[in-house]
Formats: C-alpha cells, sequence, structure tokens
C-alpha cells in the first residue's frame, strides 16, 4: 500500500438545483395570484350615478361597489323630495 486511500465524495448538487427551483414556484405562484386580481378588477362591474337636470347630464360618481352607489342615490333622491 502506497498510502493513498479512498475517500467517499458526497455529492450536494441537488440543493443547488431545488433553492432556485422554489424560487421560481414561488415567482411563478405570485405572478399568477397578480393575474388573477387584475382580471378580477377588470371584469367587475361598475357602477355610475348619473346627474340629470335642465343642462344636461353628467357623471357625478363612478365606484365598483353596488351599496355604496344605491346610498348615494337613495341619499341625493331624499334631498330632492326634502328640499321640494
Amino acid at each position: 500500500m502506497t498510502g493513498i486511500d479512498k475517500v467517499a465524495e458526497q455529492n450536494n448538487h441537488y440543493v443547488i438545483y431545488i433553492i432556485p427551483s422554489f424560487f421560481w414556484v414561488e415567482m411563478a405562484v405570485i405572478v399568477i395570484c397578480i393575474l388573477g386580481i387584475v382580471i378580477h378588477r377588470l371584469l367587475k362591474d361598475e357602477f355610475v350615478v348619473v346627474w340629470n337636470s335642465a343642462f344636461g347630464a353628467s357623471q357625478a360618481l363612478k365606484r365598483m361597489v353596488e351599496k355604496f352607489i344605491d346610498d348615494v342615490i337613495n341619499s341625493l333622491n331624499g334631498v330632492i323630495v326634502h328640499r321640494g
């Protein structure tokens, strides 16, 4: 024997590939979530308060929440009725 020993070498190359792949999976999930939110906002209805007067019609308010618009319309109608 000449003093040379056989040494088992551990192969940890899989760690290098797993970490970036998890990064890309996380980034893909984030991008998909953002796209979902954008598509949802684009497909959601938009409600508008249109003010009609002797001078014509004008768009007074625009929101995506129907209840808020209903409350505004009811309040405006109440003020008009109260004023006479």
